[in-house]
């Protein structure tokens, strides 16, 4: 199957889902490492009052130098050359993802790896600053994440710098920054998934704090994918329908592709089901058993309500009143339509488990969805 930007380089996620691993890493990527989440720091706090665009405030120069330094202490993709299966689904095809058993080390790699290209990208990308702040507020979170397990190298492998990892660099190109920042949408995806997943347990436990700081993080990862995706489609809508919609369909590729196949989201989905599954108390009646897991959820939810909000935004952006790729020229309902009504569904089950639920879906007008 044909990838839709073979100049952006392959990308491998680790075929259990498992981002948020523990590498074992040694002092010279330790101390890269500590140097880019500075850095990132320093980025985020230089975008609360800028005026500037993102690409003219000196702070954003050295965060990508910094995250350029740690990605070059990191495992060359070759360790894991010999381990790259097919693709899981058409659309890694066409993204240019493989999955494959990976180490802690290489999972890393290949995580810094995405979030580099997608924070070069945002020199070009003409989105909004508050869109550009919560994508490095969740990239800063990923590599936080594998920060909080650091141990000493205790004689492990030290940084293996001139390996170049970081050679491939975004340049503007539309198409490819639609392929390289889906990466990032996908990555972030399974870490809020996992996130989620190990608040569950959390729950299970009656570890309330404990969930409640997952969910936290949770919500970190997916006010990011949402951000990731605007960024993805700041593109032109004649661009956008001239160049990159003609690669998602035959005869460039042999199926149709939608976004019911990514497997990454699919992931998040199922750990939001489980979790609500196991916490499924009204806000009035868990904000007076937990307030902080209360509220938690709640914002947990308030993002993903937000964010097929925002993807109906892109969607009308992009393809105006046009069908879907997947929808008949003759179909009832267009790509907005189909995602609103996901909307209202959303909203409807979350009424309840929300602050600020809206009280017309409370009072039957839409179908909960189950």
């Amino acid at each position: 199957m044909s990838r839709g930007a073979p100049g952006v380089p392959l990308v491998i996620l680790p075929s259990d889902g498992a981002v948020r691993a523990r590498p074992h890493l040694g002092d010279a990527a330790w101390d890269a490492l500590d140097a880019a989440l500075a850095a990132l720091v320093g980025l985020r706090r230089a975008l609360r009052f800028a005026t500037l665009p993102l690409a003219q405030l000196p702070a954003f120069g050295g965060a990508v130098d910094a995250l350029r330094a740690f990605v070059d202490e990191l495992p060359p993709p070759e360790l894991v050359s010999q381990a790259i299966g097919m693709p899981a689904s058409p659309v890694h095809a066409y993204f240019g993802v493989c999955v494959a058993p990976l180490t802690p080390d290489e999972c890393a790699a290949q995580v810094a790896t995405i979030a580099f290209r997608a924070l070069v990208d945002l020199r070009y990308a003409p989105i909004d600053l508050n869109d550009a702040a919560a994508e490095i507020e969740a990239m800063t979170a990923m590599l936080a994440a594998f920060h909080d397990y650091r141990t000493s190298s205790n004689g492990a492998r030290g940084g293996i710098g001139g390996t170049d990892r970081s050679s491939y660099v975004p340049r503007g190109d539309g198409l490819e920054r639609w392929i390289a920042v889906h990466h990032l949408y996908f990555v972030l995806n399974l870490f809020a998934a996992s996130a989620v997943a190990d608040a569950a347990d959390a729950v299970a436990r009656d570890d309330d704090d404990r969930a409640a700081a997952l969910l936290a993080e949770a919500t970190t990862y997916v006010r990011g994918f949402s951000a990731a995706m605007v960024h993805s489609g700041a593109i032109a809508s004649d661009y956008y329908g001239e160049v990159v919609r003609p690669t998602m369909q035959p005869p460039a590729v042999p199926v149709l592709l939608t976004g019911s196949m990514q497997t990454e989201h699919a992931a998040y989905r199922a750990a939001l089901g489980l979790f609500i599954g196991r916490l499924a108390q009204p806000f009035r009646t868990l904000v007076r058993e937990h307030r902080e897991l209360a509220v938690a959820r709640g914002a947990l939810l308030d993002a993903d309500l937000l964010d097929v909000e925002r993807h109906i935004c892109v969607a009308h952006a992009l393809v105006r009143d046009d069908h879907s790729l997947v929808q008949h020229a003759q179909a009832p309902d267009n790509a907005v339509a189909a995602l609103r009504r996901i909307r209202h569904a959303r909203a409807a089950r979350y009424c309840e488990l929300v602050r600020y639920g809206d009280a017309l879906l409370a009072d039957g007008v839409y179908e909960v969805a189950r």
